[in-house]
Parts: structure tokens; C-alpha cells; sequence
């Protein structure tokens, strides 16, 4: 199906007097942003950069429930997309296609194991499949089209739904079939699940209805970042910056998800929400504030008028009203200095939006020619969209700032100016998306198809595909400090290029280089507009996690292990970050703001993009020796000579590379000590040489050892501190020292020498929590009551062979309203192994209509990242009335008798007790009595004991049960760093209850591309059981992970790291 204009032509900036716009959709600048701000659509005549459900042929919908996996419903509607729209057909490859589904199933469901022929890449032609204990050879080398494999898949999944656990969703399967044979198409194609698509739809309004402020959790508190604006209606309300919000129409925040908060701040323009809020400089506890909600515009425009007349105008996204908004305030400061001489537009870290905006962006400064041209169907669509000579602002200078972070609709406008001379290009390389996605809503599941259609060129049929916009000046920051010296731009940034499976375009220009490179020193840490967005985000895919602070009334991300903790920052740090004074934010404290105005005021009246280079030439290398000046200046400083100068053509240097332990062995937490020596063995002196290391991780990544000026015979030796993290598990790492010089006749890539090292890191052991809890409630009769103070009794216990060094622990609440935490929120001194430690958690209790009360209970360790999260209940109803309050002493007449949290039959164990063991009476209810010992009370079966007046003997201990406890493991290798390719992996694993199964994934993480692999499942039983898996090895670094379950499908994940040579 060829794609094709349905409708008018595209209505422009210009025209927008005679013909009203089309409505549209706009995309959140935060959270939704990052999820969606690559897509681009085709709609009502136009593409756009943002989404639009379109309906497949009408099917009927899948009943809850009902859903035959092997009808394949889902999976025809996306290769029938595929087939008609996919922008390149000849990308299709059945065989892989297949197995990278195949592959995305047995990562997303335990019981699912598929050993392939041959790695994924490579075409396997037979996979066996196994399905918990049942296994089946599949044959597909005679699969060359889609529907020769859709017809495999049917045969599959027939397997797979009569053999795998009928508590597993059968949608989660095709999804996962679908998304791993979309994978090798390209990056940005996805099936979107229907609860990811329902937020999607929910956040890209780019308005809502809410009071306008930005939160963020910490320390389990929720806190008013800023406000949007000044006249949101919170801050009307009188809601200012730095307040606690504690409640919301009565729902305490103690420990609320972001996502949660945000639901109950949000609703319908004109009702109203009641926020209690804490503010200790003005009054003690708490204050009602009735706040009405508003519709709230998410500002995607800044601007600010700086000296000599020069404008400045950052472009955070594309929504539907940028266009509009950016002429205002280009108005607006225009008229605020009388006149604009220049102007600087800011696109760093934004990551795209709607595209008619763009070219309406771009129409208001081209007078002439092809703005962006929209290539697609394998050619057989093509639309250009003109420019438009009318109102264009055709006599201002201006300066475009891109960097990693400006893709998608930033790369058309930076594109369009660039390529027609109408600005200079100042910054670093743009991400490089030049591909066109469409949304299909599949009414079948209420899913979405977000499928790559078409790519994009601009002027002069230029794609920037996988190589984004070179800037035509680059401006490299660095900085010479005693602790760091960091001289380079990272060597490795992601962009379109980096990401898997990645598009291509013939009409790219390859290696273009900056017509100039500016290095600048940064004086301070600099605060600048781009610092929310320093690097792109991942490109269209679903939200990613870890994006705070969150605008209330978009789709937030939740952090991982706990949102609410940073290391090290005090609350009034961690709110320091985001209250940053406007002043601090402010364009002329950036220095590539500065660099940008200076340049403008340089240029004069010069407009056209070639003539800047030529005139400004003079200005530019003046400002660079003013840098270099000040960058050799600050090194003598520091005892290096960065005097320039010419090297030898072959610099006859020696390198050497060692570490302060002799063996290279070292402990999690240590510190590393690096000792580079290098010496001048030539006749003549070497300039400005430096090292730069590359590492099997991140953490020995990028670091720079600075040398300067060698004379003749000359030794210098430098040395570089890297602290290893508490938390890192043993692994074996390769480090290499690359030197490169700065002189002035060097070329910045050519490496003058290289060293490796070889470094073990030894993990501390961990701790291992396991817990169990009782209820103390006011009342005594073990249920939570309307109108009662309950505190939930936790006891925590080191199972682990690790000392937990700093324990934390809270609990959420699960239950609405009905439940109102008073005290959540807890650091726990350190914890010994087989130590335990009791605290309480407390709440109280409203009406409900529920029979249990349901709470999530937290405990980790913040120095080693070990953590158990589980999900508690807690009864509910109403007061026991035969509940009767009893002294004495409860004897123990059972072999074994076990303490349940409540008087039901049912109820929870919390722990047991032997025959003839003591313990205190307090009561009885029903058939049960009410004991206590020094550390836990519950309830037993009045024929579990005799019953006794008071003794002055000794009362005795329950033996806890655990109710949250995962497996623990042990893994063990033959060694950390190897040539062979493939290791054997020896475990053990042990349950308080029984084991369920054990699975194991190899990721290589190399080249900062991580690919998974499950190569292992087994079926355990017992509460003890021995493991040895293979596992095969890619070159570089490979983390074997090891996900161990029991029968309650508690889990546990341990990892172990190898080194292949």
C-alpha cells in the first residue's frame, strides 16, 4: 500500500490567519517526551512527529481470559502491517526473524527454554523448545516469508499453551514473539502492550487538568519541586517550592509511588483537591489548602533577551502551540531591547515532537526551497514540504546549538538551516534519527503498533540517518582540576548509530568533520539549560525508568530499588539540584550560550551560513587561543607543560601500565591506584600527549592521564585513584591506556601507544533478609478496626554471610484510603550475619469494605543493593466482641504448635514453638488464644497448649517462619577471565520452603551493547539442591546471571562476571 496524502496540503505558520489548525495531540516534556518524542505519523495530509491510533480491519475483541495463543490474532494484524508498510522489505529476514522472537519469549517466561542450532544472528534453522519438563524440535529451514513464519509460530505456540503454566498470561507470549522479531528490523518498530499504549494516550495531550507543580519522593516524602509557572493554580493556592505535600483528599503520601501521587493530583479542569501540607519555617504540622485544578500547558519555549541584543530562544520540544509560542518570544525580546540583532536557538537535549511544527519552525527563517522531504514504501512515496517566502524573519544572524540530545524534529530544523546557509551550527553531533513511525492501534487487545514507515531527508535530499547533524563549529568542554583532568569528548556517546539493528541511508554524508573545533575550559561545574536531557534519551521505545523529578500530571517512572533514597545527599541536597535559582539557569551563565552570543555580535549583519565561517574564522581562533591559553595556564598549575608544538612523525615512546597491588587483585569498596609511566626515548621533544583508558566496565571507563610536554630522555609518571563500588560482585576487568596527543601537527585519533592491564575484583559477601511480622493493635483482638491505631511488628533477620552495612526499610500502602501510614520510614543500624532485628511500622485505620488490609513491605541495604520487597495483608473488620483479655501462662502440649498473625485458621505463621515450652497469656477469642514472648505474639489453637496461672518461671522464644524469604545461592567459576569459549557455573541453592527452579541468562557487555542470552533452565525440588549450567562465552566482558525461585516464587538474582580474552 502506497502511502499518500489524503488530505489538504500541510497549513504553515504563515497561513495560520486564514485557516485555523488542526487539533493535535502534544507531547509531555518529561516522562512522555522520552517515551514517545522520536515517533512521527502521517495524518489528515501531514506527518508528525507524536501519534495517532489507526484502526486495523475490524476483528472482534479477545475476551479476558478466553484468548487461544495459537490463533496468533495479534501477530497477523503486525505482519500484515509489516508486509504493506515497513519502510524496507529487503530488511525482512524469516529465519532470524523468528528465532529473535523465539529468543524474546524464553527471556520474558521462566519455564521457556530455546536451544537454537546456531546463535540468533546467524539463521537458525531448528530450535528444541522446552517447556518446563516437556521438550520439541521445530524445523524452520524451509521459512523464507512472513507468512511462512506466522504459519511456524501457530505450530509453536500450539506447543507452548498446552505445556506452560496456565497461570501465564498468553498475551505476554505473542507480545514477546512480536517485539523480538521486530527488533531486527530496526530500533524505533514496537509493540506497545494495551496498558503501556492507555498511558501513552493518557500523557501525549501535552495538557491535562491538575495544579501545575513538579514533585519528587525523597525520603519517603513528597515535595513540591517548583511550580510549572507562576500562575499555576497551586501556586495561586498559595503552594510553594519546597513544601511537603503529606496528604491528598485524605490519602497520606508517606511513601507513595510518584505514579500514584501524580493519579490523585490530576483530574477534570475545575474540580478541586484538598492538600494538607507540612511547611516547618511557617507552622508546625499541618495546613488545608483547597487547590482547584486547571488546565495546565506544558511550556515547550524559553527565552531571555542578553546584552548587544541578542536573543535567545531554547526549544524544549514540539508541541502544538511551539511554533506560536517561539514567535512570541522572539516578539517578546525583541521588544524588551529595542531590536534583534542576532539570534541563538537552543536545541540541545531536545528530543523531537510534532514534525509540522518543526517545519513551521524552520519556514519562519527559509524564504525558499525544500524544507524536509519524507522518503518511504521502498521508495515509492516521496513528499517534500516547501517553504514559503512570506513573513520570513530573513535578516537575523543565528546560531542553532544541537547536541546528543537534539534528534528527530530538532535534527529537521538544524537540518533545514543548515544546509540552506541560513545558520551556523554550533555544538556537538546530533543523535542522528532520520526514520518516520507510524501508530496502529489494534482494537483486537488494545495494543499498539508503532512501526518505522518511511525516513526523512533534508535539503538536498541529505539523509542524517545514523550520523546526525556535525555541527559546523564543535564545541568540546573541558576541565583541569587537581582530582580530574578531563581534556576529550567521551568516546563513546549513544546515539542512532550505537543502538542495535539501526537503520542506514545511501544518502548520508559519511565522516564529515566540524569545519571548526573550539575547546573551552569550564571554570566551575556549569549549570545549563540542557542539564535534564544531557544525553538522548532511548528513542521511542516504552518510559524509561529512573526520569525524576515528575511534572505532576504526566505518566511518571518509578526508580528501581527505591525511589526515594540517595546516597549521601541530604534531603536539602537532593532538593538543591532541582531549586536551582533562575540566575543559575539563566542562558548567559551558560559558557556555549556565551560562546554563541559572542559569535553573533561578531558577524554583524552576516546572515549567510558560509560567509559566518569565512567572517568569524579571525573571531574563532582568537577565542580558541584565549582558551588554549587559559587550559595551558591551568595545567602548569598542576605540574603539567602543555607547551604546543610539533611531534616527530613516529614518536619513539615507551608506555607502562601497573596497579599498586602487584597481583591486580582487589576487594569491592577498595581503591584503585593506577600508575602510568611514560618516557621520551627519541631525540626530540613530544607535545601535549595523554591517555585515555577503555574498560569492560563503566567504571574504569574514560579516564584521563595527562602527560603534556616530554623532553628527550624524559620519564613522567602520573597516577589515577578509582574507587571500586561496596556493591560490585566479583568479576575479572581489562583495562587499556590509549595515548593520543594534542600537538599541533597530531591527528586526535591516531593512537600513539597502548597498555593493558588485567584486574580481578573480589565481591564482599552479602547479606540475605528474610522476615516475618506481627500485628499490635490497640484493641488486642488481632484484626485492623475502623478508627484503630495499629502498629505492624517487623522482624528481620541476616540469613547471609554478609554484614547488611546499611539497612533500611519502609512500607507502602496498598489500600487507599482505608489505611493512613503515621511512621514508615526507617534506617536500621548495621546487621550482622544470622543477627536479627525487630522495629515497627504504624498506621490507622478507616472504614473498608475489604477483609484485609494491603501493604508493601520494603528491606534493603543501600551500601550492597540487596533487597526484598513483598506484599503483606493485614486483617480488617470489626471488633471482635468475645475477645476477652486473659493473664497467665500458655504451656506448649503439641509436638510442634505454630503462631498465626490472627485468630483465623488460615491465617499466616509467623513462627512455632516445641512442646512444653512457656510463653505469656494474653487473652483468648473463639477458639483461639492470644501469647507473647519477648520478641513476637500471635495467636494459637486452644488444643495447641494448657493453659496456667502465673509463673515467675522463665518465658521462652518462638522460632520465626519467615514469610518474605527468597532462595539464597551461591555460584562459583574456575576462574574470572578465560580464553576458552564456553565456563562451567557450580551452584548451590537452599529454601526455608521449596525450591522451585532455576533459569540463567549470559549478557556480553561489550561495546555498550548488552545482549542477553538464556542459555539454562532447571526444575529443582527439595529445599536443597546442587547446579552446574555451561555457559557459552562471547569475547569480552560476559555477566552470567542466576534467577533461583521457590514454590511461593519468591526470586532471587546472582550474577557472576567473565573476562573471555
Amino acid at each position: 500500500m502506497t502511502i499518500e496524502s489524503s488530505g489538504a496540503p500541510p497549513v504553515h505558520g504563515k497561513q495560520k490567519v486564514q485557516r485555523n489548525r488542526l487539533v493535535r495531540f502534544s507531547v509531555a516534556l518529561i516522562s512522555v517526551t522520552f517515551a514517545f518524542a522520536f515517533s512521527v505519523y502521517y495524518s489528515q495530509g501531514r506527518w508528525q512527529f507524536a501519534w495517532n491510533p489507526q484502526s486495523l480491519l475490524a476483528q472482534p475483541e479477545i475476551e479476558e481470559g478466553s484468548y487461544d495463543l495459537s490463533s496468533i490474532v495479534v501477530l497477523n494484524r503486525v505482519l500484515l502491517q509489516l508486509q504493506e508498510n515497513y519502510v524496507d522489505s529487503e530488511r525482512f529476514n524469516a529465519k532470524w526473524m523468528l528465532a529473535s522472537g523465539l529468543n524474546e519469549i524464553q527471556n520474558s517466561v521462566p519455564e521457556i527454554l530455546a536451544v537454537f542450532d546456531r546463535p540468533v544472528a546467524e539463521e537458525p534453522t531448528e530450535v528444541v523448545l522446552h517447556v518446563g519438563n516437556s521438550e520439541k524440535t521445530f524445523t524452520f529451514a524451509d521459512v523464507e516469508s512472513l507468512w511462512e513464519m506466522s504459519l511456524k509460530f501457530k505450530e509453536i505456540f500450539r506447543f507452548v499453551q498446552q505445556k506452560v503454566d496456565g497461570n501465564i498470561d498468553p498475551h505476554k507470549i505473542e507480545y514477546a514473539a512480536i517485539n523480538g522479531l521486530l527488533r531486527t528490523l530496526d530500533p524505533h518498530s514496537v509493540l506497545l502492550d494495551p496498558d503501556v499504549y492507555r498511558e501513552m494516550l493518557e500523557g501525549n495531550r501535552g495538557n491535562f487538568g491538575g495544579l501545575g507543580i513538579i514533585i519528587r519522593m525523597i525520603e519517603g516524602k513528597l515535595y513540591v519541586v517548583k511550580p510549572m509557572s507562576l500562575d499555576t493554580p497551586a501556586v495561586v493556592a498559595g503552594v510553594k517550592k519546597g513544601d511537603i505535600i503529606a496528604q491528598i483528599d485524605g490519602n497520606a503520601t508517606l511513601n507513595m509511588d510518584v505514579a500514584d501521587a501524580v493519579d490523585l493530583l490530576r483530574g477534570e479542569p475545575g474540580t478541586s483537591v484538598k492538600l494538607m501540607i507540612e511547611r516547618a519555617s511557617e507552622w508546625k504540622g499541618l495546613k488545608e489548602f483547597d487547590v482547584v485544578r486547571a488546565e495546565i500547558q506544558i511550556p515547550s519555549v524559553e527565552s531571555a533577551a542578553l546584552e548587544d541584543q541578542i536573543g535567545y530562544v531554547r526549544l524544549k520540544g514540539f508541541q502544538g502551540n511551539t511554533y506560536k509560542d517561539m514567535v512570541s518570544h522572539i516578539a517578546k525580546v525583541k521588544a524588551e531591547m529595542g531590536g534583534l540583532k542576532g539570534l541563538i536557538l537552543d536545541l540541545r537535549g531536545n528530543p523531537g515532537g510534532l514534525l509540522d511544527q518543526a517545519i513551521d519552525i524552520s519556514d519562519e527563517f527559509i524564504s525558499d526551497g525544500t524544507i524536509v522531504t519524507t522518503v518511504g514504501s521502498g521508495k515509492r512515496y516521496r513528499k517534500p514540504y516547501p517553504a514559503h517566502e512570506e513573513d520570513t524573519q530573513s535578516d537575523i544572524p543565528i546560531v542553532v546549538l544541537i547536541d546528543p540530545g537534539s534528534a528527530s524534529a530538532s535534527e529537521i530544523v538544524a537540518g533545514a538551516l543548515k544546509n540552506h546557509d541560513r545558520a551556523l551550527i554550533v555544538g556537538e553531533t546530533s543523535f542522528g534519527k532520520g526514520s518516520v513511525q507510524v501508530l496502529y492501534e489494534l482494537p483486537q487487545d488494545g495494543s499498539a503498533l508503532k512501526l518505522t514507515i518511511a525516513q526523512y531527508l533534508t535539503p538536498g535530499d541529505i539523509s542524517i540517518q545514523s550520523v546526525g547533524i556535525v555541527p559546523d563549529i564543535e564545541l568540546v568542554p573541558i576541565s583541569a582540576e587537581a582530582d580530574e583532568i578531563d581534556l576529550a569528548l567521551t568516546k563513546w556517546v549513544r546515539r542512532e548509530s550505537t543502538l542495535q539493528s539501526h537503520l542506514d541511508h545511501e544518502n548520508t554524508i559519511k565522516n564529515e568533520k566540524p569545519t571548526e573545533i573550539l575547546r573551552y575550559l569550564l571554570q566551575d561545574e556549569p549549570q545549563t539549560p540542557v542539564a535534564e536531557a544531557a544525553v538522548a534519551p532511548s528513542p521511542g521505545d516504552t518510559p524509561a525508568p529512573g526520569i525524576e523529578p515528575s511534572p505532576e500530571g504526566t505518566v511518571p517512572v518509578e526508580q528501581g530499588l527505591d525511589p526515594t533514597v540517595e546516597e549521601d545527599l541530604s534531603v536539602a541536597e537532593q532538593l538543591e539540584e532541582e531549586l536551582v535559582d533562575e540566575e543559575e539557569l539563566s542562558p548567559d551563565k551558560d559558557p556555549q550560550v556565551r560562546m554563541a552570543h559572542d559569535l553573533l555580535v561578531d558577524a554583524g549583519k552576516t546572515i549567510d551560513r558560509k560567509d559566518l565561517l569565512v567572517n568569524l574564522k579571525g573571531s574563532i581562533e582568537k577565542l580558541a587561543k584565549q582558551e588554549d591559553d587559559k587550559l595551558t595556564q591551568k595545567l602548569a598549575g598542576l605540574d603539567v607543560d602543555w607547551t604546543n608544538g610539533p611531534n616527530p612523525e613516529t614518536p619513539l615512546i615507551a608506555l607502562s601500565l601497573k596497579t599498586d597491588h602487584p597481583d591486580g587483585v582487589y576487594k569491592a569498596g577498595d581503591t584503585v591506584t593506577l600508575e602510568v609511566t611514560l618516557t621520551n626515548n627519541g631525540p626530540d621533544p613530544v607535545h601535549r600527549v595523554y591517555g585515555i583508558t577503555e574498560s569492560s566496565t563503566d567504571r574504569f571507563e574514560d579516564h584521563e592521564v595527562v602527560f603534556g610536554k616530554l623532553e628527550p630522555g624524559q620519564t613522567i609518571t602520573r597516577t589515577k585513584r578509582v574507587k571500586i563500588a561496596s556493591a560490585q560482585q566479583s568479576r575479572g576487568d581489562r583495562i587499556a591506556l590509549k595515548l593520543y596527543s594534542d600537538a599541533v601537527n597530531a591527528s586526535p585519533d591516531t593512537v600513539l601507544g597502548e597498555q593493558n592491564l588485567d584486574l580481578v575484583t573480589e565481591g564482599k559477601p552479602v547479606p540475605h533478609f528474610a522476615f516475618t511480622y506481627d500485628i499490635l493493635d490497640s484493641d488486642g483482638d488481632g484484626l485492623a478496626s475502623e478508627g484503630e491505631a495499629v502498629r505492624l511488628r517487623f522482624h528481620v533477620t541476616n540469613l547471609g554471610d554478609g554484614v547488611a552495612t546499611q539497612p533500611a526499610s519502609f512500607l507502602k500502602n496498598l489500600s487507599g484510603p482505608s489505611a493512613f501510614l503515621t511512621d514508615a520510614r526507617l534506617t536500621l543500624d548495621a546487621l550482622e550475619p544470622a543477627a536479627t532485628t525487630d522495629f515497627a511500622f504504624g498506621f490507622n485505620t478507616r472504614a473498608s469494605e475489604a477483609e484485609t488490609l494491603e501493604f508493601e513491605f520494603n528491606i534493603f541495604d543501600k551500601s550492597l543493593g540487596r533487597t526484598v520487597t513483598e506484599k503483606i495483608k493485614v486483617p480488617y473488620g470489626a471488633r471482635k466482641a468475645d475477645w476477652t483479655q486473659k493473664s497467665g501462662t500458655a504451656v506448649i502440649s503439641k509436638s510442634v504448635a505454630r503462631l498465626r498473625l490472627s485468630s483465623a485458621d488460615h491465617a499466616l505463621v509467623v513462627a512455632t514453638a516445641d512442646k512444653g515450652q512457656r510463653f505469656k497469656l494474653e487473652g483468648s477469642l473463639g477458639d483461639s488464644v492470644k501469647v507473647s514472648s519477648k520478641a513476637v505474639q500471635g495467636w494459637l489453637s486452644k488444643n495447641e497448649v494448657d493453659i496456667e496461672g502465673d509463673s515467675t518461671q522463665p518465658l521462652d522464644e518462638f522460632d520465626l517462619v519467615y514469610t518474605g524469604s527468597a532462595p539464597m545461592v551461591t555460584l562459583s567459576l574456575p576462574s574470572m577471565s578465560t580464553d576458552a569459549d564456553r565456563i562451567k557455573v557450580s551452584g548451590k541453592a537452599s529454601d526455608d520452603g521449596e525450591l522451585r527452579d532455576l533459569y540463567v541468562f549470559v549478557y556480553n557487555e561489550g561495546n555498550h551493547v548488552r545482549e542477553s542470552q538464556k542459555v539454562a533452565y532447571q526444575r529443582l525440588s527439595g529445599q536443597k539442591s546442587d547446579f552446574d549450567v555451561s555457559v557459552p562465552l562471547a569475547e569480552g566482558m560476559n555477566r552470567i546471571k542466576v534467577v533461583t525461585r521457590d514454590d511461593d516464587e519468591m526470586e532471587v538474582s546472582d550474577s557472576v562476571y567473565v573476562y573471555r580474552r
